[in-house]
């Protein structure tokens, strides 16, 4: 079973710098379970706690008061940014 993190309906309940790094923690973060290519085929949806962990990430702008819905926003990687 291959699973992914969907951003829609997942919730911020911690964000922390550690260092190089930058652990943000969804609670509940919404999961897509699939045979296939899960955000693409037919699965099913679950929920769970996950730490998504940056190393070598930073903050830029403000972060809001947590827990929070994400409604917006950018999240880049080396050579590429993906909008929210």
């Amino acid at each position: 079973m291959n699973t992914s993190i969907e951003i829609h309906d997942s919730r911020v309940a911690e964000i922390v710098r550690d260092g190089d790094s930058v652990s943000v923690v969804l609670a509940p973060a919404q999961l897509h379970k699939s045979k296939g290519r899960p955000g693409f085929d037919s699965g099913t949806g679950w929920t769970q706690r996950a730490r998504l962990v940056f190393t070598g990430g930073s903050l830029a702008g403000s972060v809001p008061e947590l827990p929070c819905d994400i409604t917006g926003g950018e999240l880049c990687f080396p050579m590429t940014c993906i909008q929210i």
